[in-house]
């Protein structure tokens, strides 16, 4: 079992600096394309340090076990699966209006919170 911990925190060591650059890549583009910095890529940040990575784990243990080689592409499609995964957590917590997820306020709290002029973010 102390095996699989080890390297799931391996897994998710790896795909933590892909899922901050593809963050970083959207966040430019969007500046670009809207000329706003928007708070939604706040959100997946917040949410990319606290999740556990185990959707991308999956990912990547799969890939190893059937002797994948091309580690980039596979690092990326686990980020990707990763950002998915929160951006979900977030339209859940939107349509549920949960006000916490993981003990903290949540995506739409922290929102509600700006827009009433408490500024919690």
């Amino acid at each position: 079992m102390e095996d699989i911990h080890i390297r799931l925190t391996s897994w998710r060591n790896r795909i933590a600096p892909t899922v901050e650059t593809i963050i970083a890549e959207l966040r430019q583009q969007a500046n670009q394309q809207f000329n706003s910095d928007h708070y939604v890529f706040k959100e997946l940040q917040i949410a990319a340090h606290i999740g556990k990575a185990w959707r991308s784990s999956l990912c990547m243990m799969s890939a190893e076990s059937f002797g994948a080689k091309e580690i980039k592409i596979i690092e990326r499609t686990a980020a990707l699966i990763e950002l998915l995964h929160y951006a979900l957590l977030i339209h859940d917590d939107i349509i549920d209006e949960t006000p916490i997820r993981r003990d903290t306020l949540s995506f739409p709290a922290r929102l509600n919170a700006i827009f009433d002029g408490r500024g919690v973010m």
